[in-house]
């Protein structure tokens, strides 16, 4: 009786071939899954955050405020600080004017507007609205921001009526460039309660890395900073990022998916944000 052949159960199963399979190494063939799997992961760790945010806005969205509206403003207020959120999104509201809408924001502890321009005249408005020292996140995600209007966005953060904000988002707005990313990096120098910064999708790129990098040194409350879809950002400034960690012991998430740095300057910081932080 011949004996069973036990070379393929000696063998792990493979994950990848080359083409020529007799001179593929185990450890090659195991080093682009394991790439893959850390952006999967990585990738599937911001995705879960952006469904939290999204659900959240399903679940306590305002009504309409266009000018057919029949709601008034005051049960727009009332509705909104019943559950501590106001969202407003100009796609299913597109008669809505910005002064409506801030005017409707009563005493929420989030607010999250999109799809409308919010210029110098509403950030005053908004402004106002922190003063009533109840708002602790605030959301400007498509908004046509630019690096002037982000100017005084950072040095707004540098009043004491805005170190009730925990979060900021700035979200889909390319016109913010490294310019607003500067000035942005002054305020969060001399912020002592912001927590979260989202500048996804924006236009940032190596020197406003390199700025906010800087500012890290200083800043000791920042736990998550977002610049996925930055594409301008490459390894220069994700390099600047990764020098500042060294002091930097507060930062907790720091995301560069989809951007210009390489897989393995990622794969670098991902490692030293993960190991050990406070």
């Amino acid at each position: 009786m011949s004996s069973p052949d036990r070379s393929k159960a000696s063998t792990p199963e493979r994950k990848y071939q080359d083409d020529d399979d007799s001179h593929a190494s185990p450890s090659f063939v195991a080093e682009p899954f394991e790439r893959e799997e850390r952006v999967r992961q990585r990738v599937l760790s911001v995705t879960s955050l952006v469904n939290e945010d999204l659900e959240r806005t399903r679940k306590f969205s305002v009504p309409n405020l266009s000018e057919d509206s029949c709601l008034g403003l005051d049960d727009t207020d009332e509705l909104s600080q019943s559950h501590n959120f106001f969202n407003f999104d100009h796609a299913s509201n597109p008669c809505a004017s910005i002064n409506e809408i801030l005017e409707a924001i009563g005493k929420e502890k989030s607010i999250q507007i999109t799809g409308i321009k919010v210029d110098e005249d509403a950030l005053d408005k908004l402004d106002r609205c922190l003063a009533k020292g109840s708002i602790q996140s605030i959301t400007l995600a498509r908004c046509e921001l630019d690096d002037h209007v982000v100017s005084k966005i950072a040095k707004m953060l540098q009043s004491d009526q805005w170190q009730c904000l925990r979060s900021l988002s700035l979200d889909g707005n390319p016109s913010i460039s490294d310019e607003g990313a500067k000035s942005l990096a002054k305020g969060l120098a001399e912020n002592k309660t912001l927590e979260d910064l989202s500048l996804w999708g924006t236009g940032i790129g190596d020197e406003g890395a390199k700025a906010i990098a800087e500012s890290l040194k200083q800043n000791c409350t920042l736990r998550n900073l977002w610049l996925g879809e930055c594409e301008n950002i490459q390894d220069t400034g994700a390099q600047a990022l990764l020098t500042c960690l060294e002091s930097n012991k507060t930062l907790q998430q720091l995301a560069l998916v989809c951007t210009a740095v390489s897989e393995e300057l990622q794969n670098e910081i991902e490692d030293v944000v993960q190991a050990g932080r406070t």
